[in-house]
């Protein structure tokens, strides 16, 4: 085990939580297989199609008289069941008896043991009121456990923004929830209302005061100009913490003036104290520095103080995913020697990103890759039976200048360009493979931890849960590409013949009288999203 580090004792959370991934789309569709444990064998199972084995014992389980010990970091809940079953293939969703019920579902894990080592094979949940867990595997193995996390590798906090609720899939893996529900008055009172804690959670609650732009970093400009107004906005947070029964605070003051540099300084400083007194914890969210010839801009911010005296930093990332990696690699080569490596957090996200000629803007994946499934018709006036039309995707179409969907080796990210309003338009799309890239950059830099910078529901949608989760749980984490062949457009019709279509455009031959759709869609390598249009096909003169 790695010694523990500041950002651990922050952040270690006071139960285990489970870190299950995002299902991968066509894998397997689980059919209402909430099953009584008090009528099932120690080990269960179901077929990868939804369905038990046939046969009599189909599946047959035996205990071993002594389980091995865990690996480290981990516990065991149940025995080691040896499994064996005549006809199994394929995928299979396994329900395990457990010797010991957990408090909640969080880090719970199947493993196996082969050649005197453990294996994990995935994440588990709980059934049956605690009584048994659940969890699927590519292929049944020779004998199964299940096992709980007890320590992490990285930690993960994660932002809720205003009046939405939490992602369930977030849910289970965070260890540190920012709701963000506080600003700063001129007057260094806070204004808004903190969210109530959840009940019976593990999750450690630190609310975020944010003053990203004005009238708010007015605000909070005007709080920092003045020390009696700082103690004002210190005791004010205090209250907070005290009377919400939180953690700590997150303070995301990323838009300070320079010129308050050393103000802010001394506000944290202070701050720190008064949290520190009473066990309370306290983070900060900061703008990445900006390299010059002569060195580093920092603005307000001198890292080195800061990094004394709180107990983690979340770096904001660049949102220019052309310049990201080169970005970022320089600014953490720098951050990690102002400030404890353990304390810094990387935050990434579930937007896509377009860049224009007006700048950069986050984007839903729903957005992201509604835009590459657009179509649109080109003709004029009626279709007639026989007719050749011509429906183009106008943000993937290749003969007009857009790129098509492809794999960026320099963004590691799924990316197209296009045409379009201010002149060259660029999409990245963040999903489960881009995000791992990502991540990848804590794990080789050492970092303490990974910030969500948006947890709610409604910006679900890209599988980034998967690779969070290996990464906290093991400290690594796998890097693939998507299969190219799955960014390939895909065109079909309810009637007619279409040709072509490989480079964004498609001829549809128009049947006999009638309405019509044609279907494009695209994919990001894991979602697929298609946009339909309907098409009048009018008898012949």
């Amino acid at each position: 085990m790695r010694e523990q580090g500041p950002f651990d004792k922050l952040l270690q959370p006071d139960a285990p939580r489970d870190r299950t991934p995002i299902v991968i789309v066509g894998v397997i569709v689980v059919l209402a297989v909430v099953l009584l444990i008090l009528v099932l064998p120690p080990v269960s199972i179901l077929n990868g199609d939804g369905g038990a084995p046939t046969g009599p014992g189909a599946l047959t389980s035996r205990p071993r008289t002594k389980t091995p010990e865990p690996p480290a970091g981990w516990e065991v809940l149940s025995r080691l069941y040896e499994l064996q079953a005549g006809d199994s293939e394929g995928g299979a969703l396994l329900t395990v008896n457990l010797d010991t019920r957990p408090a909640d579902d969080r880090n719970l894990a199947l493993f196996t043991y082969e050649d005197n080592q453990w294996k994990r094979l995935a994440s588990a949940t709980l059934i049956n009121d605690g009584a048994a867990a659940q969890g699927e595997v590519s292929t049944l193995p020779p004998n199964v456990a299940v096992l709980r996390r007890s320590t992490l590798a990285v930690q993960v906090a994660g932002s809720l923004p205003p009046e939405t609720d939490i992602d369930p899939e977030a849910a289970r893996v965070l260890s540190v929830l920012h709701p963000v529900d506080f600003v700063p008055a001129a007057d260094g009172i806070l204004l808004g209302t903190g969210r109530t804690r959840p009940q019976d959670s593990a999750l450690r609650v630190l609310p975020t005061v944010s003053a990203l732009g004005p009238p708010e970093a007015e605000a909070a400009d005007t709080v920092l100009a003045s020390p009696e107004l700082r103690q004002t906005h210190i005791g004010d947070i205090l209250r907070v913490v005290q009377e919400g029964g939180y953690d700590g605070i997150d303070i995301d003051y990323r838009a300070v003036s320079p010129a308050r540099g050393a103000d802010f300084t001394q506000f944290v400083v202070d701050l720190a104290d008064g949290l520190h007194r009473d066990g309370h914890s306290l983070t900060l969210t900061l703008p990445l520095p900006v390299r010059e010839t002569a060195g580093w801009d920092t603005g307000a911010y001198d890292w080195q103080a800061l990094g004394q005296v709180v107990d983690a930093i979340e770096l904001a990332p660049e949102p220019d995913q052309s310049l990201y990696y080169g970005r970022m690699e320089a600014a953490l080569e720098f951050l990690t020697q102002q400030v404890d490596r353990s304390k810094l957090m990387l935050v990434v996200g579930p937007f896509s990103h377009e860049k224009g000629g007006e700048g950069i803007k986050a984007l839903l994946l729903s957005q992201a890759m509604g835009l590459a499934s657009t179509l649109v018709a080109r003709t004029e006036g009626d279709i007639r039976p026989q007719e050749q039309v011509t429906i183009v995707g106008p943000n993937i179409y290749q003969d007009e200048g857009a790129s098509g969907l492809f794999w960026d080796d320099e963004a590691l990210a799924v990316t197209f360009s296009y045409p379009g309003e201010g002149g060259a338009r660029t999409v990245w799309i963040e999903n489960g493979f881009s995000v791992a890239f990502k991540l990848d950059l804590a794990r080789r830099f050492q970092l303490g931890g990974i910030a969500v910078e948006d947890v709610s529901l409604s910006a679900a949608g890209p599988n980034i849960w998967g690779p969070i989760q290996e990464l906290s749980e093991s400290g690594k984490v796998t890097l693939v590409k998507p299969n190219g062949s799955l960014l390939k457009p895909y065109w079909e019709a309810s009637e007619g013949v279409l040709d072509g279509g490989a480079k964004g455009a498609v001829v549809w031959t128009a049947p006999a009288p009638g309405t019509y759709e044609v279907t494009l869609v695209v994919s990001d390598g894991v979602v697929r999203v298609g946009q339909r249009l309907s098409l009048e096909v009018k008898a012949g003169e």
